[in-house]
């Protein structure tokens, strides 16, 4: 019991010093018993750390599946693009092809009927190329399309 009187003696005789010592032990109960909270990324609620670090995550998740999806419309681009310079310069190189067969069919028929002509009826050459340059082209054109629709079915 004389210890008992001995810590009630001083703690009357140092009162502000065990009111100070009981403050702080209640102030360091209770800053230890509070939660930490932040603003919540892009939104208004408050969230704890476990709380923040979840919501994090999943927002990391959805921004990385929405970069496989970007990647994936990207490479579907590319090949749609790769695809159309690949028609239209395999097209181009048709009509080139195309014009270059009937330019020639259209010189060699020229002078070969003009030439022709000529020994028939002097003269009759003119008459001929001319005629050739109207209605002649259309001859010519179906031509080249049934030839280039013979390479096509080979």
């Amino acid at each position: 019991m004389q210890k008992l009187q001995k810590i009630i003696a001083w703690t009357k005789a140092n009162k502000g010093s065990v009111i100070t010592l009981l403050v702080v032990a209640v102030m360091f109960a209770g800053v230890g018993g509070c939660e930490s909270k932040t603003l919540a990324v892009g939104g208004e609620t408050e969230l704890t750390r476990p709380e923040f670090i979840h919501a994090g995550r999943s927002i990391l998740t959805e921004l990385e599946a929405d970069g496989v999806d970007l990647q994936a419309a990207t490479q579907k681009l590319n090949a749609r693009i790769a695809a159309f310079n690949e028609a239209f310069d395999a097209g181009l190189a048709d009509l080139n092809e195309q014009d270059d067969l009937k330019a020639e069919l259209l010189t060699v028929g020229t002078g070969l009927i003009a030439g022709a002509a000529d020994t028939v009826a002097p003269g009759a050459g003119t008459i001929v190329t001319s005629a050739l340059g109207v209605g002649g082209w259309a001859l010519i054109g179906r031509s080249a399309w049934r030839r280039r629709k013979e390479k096509q079915a080979a």
